[in-house]
């Protein structure tokens, strides 16, 4: 899906639902609370984007840690995620050389930045085939997933069906 609505004792029962059916939840600028409806034993990888959570949350980690913190100033330099997920079904997509370039199903306009509304097309992710490239910006649906992928990106699907993203910034 591409929405399902808000989380929590104000949100939707189907947002709750699709949060609970997933192997991962990855929030980027959203925090949760005891009253989200997720599963408590569901993975969530969270990420602040506000500084001073941020800051308190690195705090209390070097406090637990290291047993102390200080007040003293620190700056962000990177966050770098690796994440791994077992496939639970085989992929259906055939070698690049027995399968057509990937079609776009249809075009939309996306917005990305102030620039406004850009076309973006979207693939379906069983029609992308084993070394075929996606150039961004794109939109790849799949029946458990919508994966995004901006301009000046590009994703490749490999043999054994993972879309590899490259976004153009040094790892």
């Amino acid at each position: 899906p591409l929405g399902c609505g808000v989380l929590g004792r104000s949100g939707t029962p189907i947002a709750s639902w699709f949060m609970n059916e997933s192997d991962l939840i990855v929030a980027f600028g959203a925090s949760f609370s005891n009253h989200t409806g997720i599963a408590p034993y569901k993975p969530i990888v969270q990420v602040d984007r506000d500084p001073a959570a941020l800051g308190r949350r690195f705090v209390a980690l070097h406090e637990r840690l290291y047993g102390y913190a200080t007040d003293e100033p620190w700056q962000l330099e990177a966050i770098r995620m690796r994440a791994a997920v077992p496939q639970r079904r085989g992929w259906s997509g055939a070698p690049a050389t027995a399968r057509a370039a990937a079609q776009a199903v249809k075009t939309r306009p996306c917005v990305f930045d102030a620039a406004g509304p850009v076309p973006t097309p979207r693939y379906r992710r069983d029609d992308i085939g084993a070394g075929q490239t996606i150039a961004g910006p794109a939109i790849v649906e799949d029946a458990s997933a919508t994966i995004v992928i901006p301009p000046g990106a590009s994703a490749s699907a490999d043999d054994h069906g993972h879309l590899h993203i490259e976004t153009g910034v040094s790892q």
